[in-house]
């Protein structure tokens, strides 16, 4: 399994897109079925806690081409994963939204990251526990793996400070953020062109230094 996570500050926008596709199926029952409806919901818990700038967790989940789940089985994988991830799922409100149109199986997971209790979920080291949650996943449910086995490689090492303005921000290490956008970007070892747009659509601009043999 693959993991993309990403983070952002309203919800309107994300259940826009999930739900503007054709093939787009709720999978969870919820209160609502339209952006406007499903913003509405997870508008009752973000308005507790105003000081928290992105309350919005989106993540989705891939399984390597070929394989396929039923609708109940993915709801039973991404239950597992969030509880792995240490959401409590009686408390933080969650959206799960199939798509299918693609050769590869995959849901998109939407979490509010503040509780209904005003408690909030803090994503710091996510991509990194994220990659881990998958292999236990695989085990779990029999599933194949989609990532290489050198999960370590290339890993930076972060210093103590910014570990600690990672816990204080709330925010993930840039470092950790590039590390990761450069991993899934070369997967599938696309050419250079392709690899420099995956990383600006990740907000990362790519200058290549292209060096002229003899020079």
């Amino acid at each position: 399994m693959i993991s993309k996570i990403s983070r952002g500050k309203g919800f309107r926008g994300v259940f826009d897109y999930l739900l503007s596709r054709k093939e787009a199926a709720l999978l969870n029952e919820v209160e609502g079925t339209t952006p406007r409806e499903l913003s509405a919901m997870f508008r009752v818990a973000r308005d507790l806690r105003p000081d928290i700038e992105k309350p919005v967790w989106h993540v989705s989940l891939s399984l390597p081409s070929g394989e396929h789940l039923e609708d109940y089985k993915w709801l039973e994988v991404v239950e597992s994963y969030l509880t792995k991830m240490g959401i409590d799922i009686s408390e933080h409100q969650f959206v799960v939204v199939r798509h299918s149109d693609t050769d590869h199986d995959h849901v998109h997971v939407v979490v509010n990251r503040i509780a209904m209790s005003g408690a909030t979920w803090r994503p710091v080291f996510d991509i990194r526990k994220s990659h881990e949650v998958m292999r236990e996943l695989e085990r779990e449910f029999g599933l194949k793996s989609d990532e290489r086995k050198n999960d370590g490689f290339g890993e930076p090492k972060l210093k103590r400070g910014e570990i600690e303005k990672a816990l204080r921000e709330q925010e993930p290490p840039v470092k950790l953020v590039i590390s990761e956008a450069v991993k899934e970007a070369v997967a599938d070892n696309p050419d250079i062109e392709t690899f420099i747009n995956r990383l600006n659509e990740r907000g990362i601009i790519a200058i290549p230094n292209v060096q002229i043999q003899g020079e």
